[in-house]
């Protein structure tokens, strides 16, 4: 197998992929910054779909699929995972058909949160252990803060496209210290302002 070009090789060993390792993916294949994974390349070559849709093919099988294979694949995928059928792929469309650990705020749903659940939150974001939340790090806290707020598909497709184009503006909302990152009073103050903090 050659797979020395294939991003989603670093990925390989483990069977859900961390909401880190999700926004990395869509990064990396999102190449127009759109938002979206486009279906179609109108220049005749992969589309930033079928070319994310390849290498994840190339893993399964442990060879590199034929194009006309990856085009049949990718239009029954687009037919199930397209919900709002608009032909290209969304962040919600996307995090759907892959093994992705769910919305970790899920769980404090319903209930007041507390000092010690902020602590909890904080550290699960803080990958690297700095005792800060940063880039990747704050758009994933983001999301899933204002995803557990919205209801409809259209506004969690207008979510992910927010963020998608305009992160750092996300960031600096959150970030009162202007420093890029967030720290856990910063994040206090955030849980204070959207949910019952205890």
């Amino acid at each position: 197998m050659s797979t020395s070009s294939n991003f989603m090789l670093q990925f390989n060993d483990s069977r859900t992929i961390s909401l880190m390792d999700f926004l990395k993916i869509w990064k990396h294949y999102d190449i127009d910054k759109s938002g979206y994974l486009e279906t179609t390349n109108s220049f005749g070559d992969k589309s930033e779909f079928e070319k994310f849709l390849g290498d994840l093919l190339e893993i399964m099988l442990n060879e590199k699929p034929e194009d006309e294979e990856v085009k049949r694949i990718s239009k029954s995928f687009i037919k199930t995972y397209d919900v709002n059928k608009d032909n290209r792929l969304q962040i919600s469309e996307l995090i759907e058909a892959l093994p992705v650990e769910r919305n970790f705020l899920q769980q404090f749903l319903g209930s007041e949160i507390t000092h010690m659940d902020v602590d909890i939150i904080f550290d699960h974001y803080d990958k690297d252990e700095s005792g800060q939340i940063q880039h990747e790090e704050v758009a994933m806290l983001v999301r899933d803060i204002y995803y557990k707020k919205v209801d409809s598909v259209k506004d969690k497709e207008e979510l992910d496209k927010f963020i998608a184009k305009r992160q750092q503006d996300v960031i600096s909302m959150v970030d009162k210290d202007g420093d890029g990152m967030i720290d856990k009073n910063e994040i206090r103050r955030v849980f204070k302002m959207l949910f019952k903090l205890k």
